[in-house]
């Protein structure tokens, strides 16, 4: 009981943005292109549907003629 009643009231923060999925070296990530940052795509699809944390992975950046993930 204490548990949940310590829980109530909490704001769940829910994406406001819609990503774009992109892979690389066979691994999906969620893109917002607003920010180019660059989550774990199954932690976007969890937020999505239980307002859970996203992992953010890096942004994304252009070096050259390609777009690479730089980690944070």
């Amino acid at each position: 009981e204490t548990d949940r009643s310590s829980k109530e009231g909490l704001d769940i923060q829910r994406i406001q943005w819609k990503a774009r999925k992109i892979t690389q070296n066979g691994t999906d990530y969620a893109l917002n292109e607003s920010t180019m940052e660059v989550y774990d795509y199954d932690s976007y699809l969890k937020a999505i549907e239980y307002g859970s944390d996203l992992v953010l992975i890096g942004k994304l950046i252009k070096k050259g003629n390609k777009f690479v993930i730089e980690p944070v």
